[in-house]
C-alpha cells in the first residue's frame, strides 16, 4: 500500500493516508483517501479490495456531505448497481474535485450502502488544490 504519512489520533488508532492501491473493503480501516493536484477539477480513481471472507453487494455510493466539491465520474466497470464484491475481488471508483480555492483542504466522507449491512462502510476523503508556489514550473523559475 502506497501511503504519504501515517499518524495516531487520540484514540491510539493508526490512521493511514493513501493516495494509491489497495484500499481494503470489509474489514475495519482506518483509512484516509487523498487528493492532491493543480488545477480546479482533477480526478482520481481508487481501488478497492475485499479484505473480509464475505462477499458484499454493494446497493449505492454517495457522499456525505452534498457540497459538489467531491463527485463520482465513475464507480466499477460499468457504474451499474448492485455491485457484487467477492473477497479477494476488487472495484474501482473515480472522483473528481471542484474548487477555486487553492491551499484549502476539504475533506467529506465516501458512503458505501450495501446489503449486509444497515449502516454505510464510510471511508473518509481529503482533496487540496495546491498553491501556484508548489508547481514545478513556478521552483525552476524561482530558483533562478
Amino acid at each position: 500500500m502506497e501511503s504519504l504519512h501515517s499518524y495516531t489520533k487520540n484514540s491510539n488508532k493508526t490512521v493511514t493516508v493513501i493516495t494509491a492501491k489497495p484500499i481494503p473493503f470489509g474489514t475495519e480501516a482506518k483509512v484516509i483517501l487523498d487528493m492532491k493536484g493543480y488545477d480546479q477539477q482533477f480526478t482520481r480513481s481508487f481501488t478497492f479490495t475485499n479484505n473480509s471472507s464475505k462477499t458484499y453487494t454493494i446497493n449505492n455510493v454517495d457522499f456525505e456531505n452534498k457540497n459538489s466539491k467531491f463527485d463520482f465520474i465513475a464507480i466499477g466497470t460499468d457504474d451499474s448497481f448492485p455491485l457484487d464484491v467477492a473477497p479477494g475481488q476488487t472495484f474501482t471508483i473515480k472522483v473528481a474535485f471542484r474548487t477555486g480555492d487553492r491551499n484549502k483542504l476539504y475533506s467529506d466522507h465516501i458512503l458505501f450502502l450495501t446489503e449486509q449491512s444497515k449502516t454505510p462502510i464510510a471511508y473518509q476523503i481529503q482533496a487540496l488544490q495546491q498553491p501556484m508556489s508548489d508547481m514545478p514550473w513556478n521552483k525552476k523559475t524561482a530558483s533562478k
